[in-house]
């Protein structure tokens, strides 16, 4: 008896060891560990994920990522796109509400890695129509600094009226989701305009919100009646971009060093609804 007691204490003693060891492992510095409560259905479910800044600026591949899942094809656009798996099981749920009342939630873009974004930003960027500034320049190395800095500035705010800069896309998350046409004109009228009063009247129930919507006190870009964003995710995505994104991250293209100067992360990563 006395032996089996022993043994029991001795079994004891090594599991309290083995518990603290594990609580004093430190995680990696630069990761955030995120515990997010999502409301899908009445159903709640808690999970926790980490957010490197390589995560929070596109800087990675979701398809070797568990964390992210391939949209099927027929409910896109596109082939081979990725949304983040608590986002993509959300759309399912309010897809199905939504074909109850004779409305397809076609997703046209999901997921955009930072090189993804960097394409659609240089298309913009190179293809951008300046006024004829010869005539301005003359020979002097000062004026024709000045009028660079101009030019870079209209091309900078004329293409942010709809594309992000590569890392300050909410895209990169995959917890954002645009409906079948980024064409302004769909959504105010028809077909279209319909199925945005759904999508107001009922997104929530689902986790979803429009962050770009035409709230005057709003900052960046302008209304996108096609994008949607999953709170439960983005939300914390959000907080941990403000705490470990600043301008010195965002570079690596062309306009990047307006960054800091034009306050790009306040006026559009948070320039938002919610």
């Amino acid at each position: 008896m006395k032996l089996i007691t022993l043994i029991l204490i001795t079994l004891s003693i090594l599991a309290c060891t083995n518990k603290k060891a594990q609580n004093t492992n430190s995680e990696p510095q630069d990761t955030t560990i995120i515990s997010s409560d999502s409301t899908n259905n009445s159903q709640l479910s808690t999970f926790n994920f980490q957010l490197s800044k390589e995560v929070l600026l596109g800087k990675f591949n979701p398809a070797e990522d568990t964390n992210y899942v391939v949209i099927p094809d027929h409910m896109s656009t596109y082939k081979g796109l990725y949304c983040h798996r608590e986002a993509f099981n959300a759309y399912l749920a309010m897809r199905d509400s939504a074909l109850r009342e004779g409305i397809t939630l076609t997703i046209i873009s999901a997921t955009r890695t930072f090189d993804r974004q960097l394409q659609i930003w240089n298309r913009k960027w190179n293809s951008f129509k300046t006024r004829d500034t010869r005539h301005e320049t003359r020979d002097t190395r000062h004026e024709t600094r000045d009028v660079r800095l101009s030019t870079d500035i209209e091309k900078v705010r004329s293409i942010m009226r709809y594309s992000s800069m590569p890392g300050t896309s909410r895209h990169h998350w995959g917890t954002d989701i645009d409906f079948i046409s980024a064409e302004t004109d769909y959504w105010t009228h028809g077909e279209g305009l319909r199925i945005y009063k759904w999508l107001c009247a009922n997104a929530h129930k689902f986790g979803f919100f429009q962050p770009y919507t035409d709230d005057p006190a709003r900052t960046g870009y302008a209304e996108e009646r096609w994008h949607w964003s999953y709170a439960p995710l983005s939300k914390p995505y959000l907080e941990a971009y403000r705490q470990k994104i600043t301008a010195k991250d965002i570079t690596g293209f062309s306009g990047s060093y307006l960054v800091d100067s034009l306050g790009i992360i306040q006026s559009h990563v948070f320039g938002i609804t919610e």
